[in-house]
């Protein structure tokens, strides 16, 4: 079966651009997953339903995060 996209899509500037997206957006659920941990420490017990909470948000960011690395390494490769 022929490949989807062309070896020589790597080199043109929508495969730049599409790259720099997705790194961005990588970076972008890195401070977010920070973010919930930081929120996540700062609630303690004190409020366990919002800790809960957070806590699904952040495995669903960390999720994300392992789903675009995964990605980025493949369009490297």
């Amino acid at each position: 079966m022929a490949p989807l996209v062309s070896s020589n899509f790597h080199c043109t500037p929508i495969f730049t651009l599409l790259l720099h997206a997705i790194e961005e957006m990588a970076h972008a659920d890195l401070i977010a997953i920070e973010s919930y941990r930081e929120m996540i420490a700062y609630l303690g017990d004190r409020d366990p339903t919002t800790h809960r909470m957070l806590e699904e948000i952040l495995a669903s960011e960390e999720e994300h995060a392992d789903d675009l690395s995964s990605l980025l390494e493949g369009m490297k490769n």
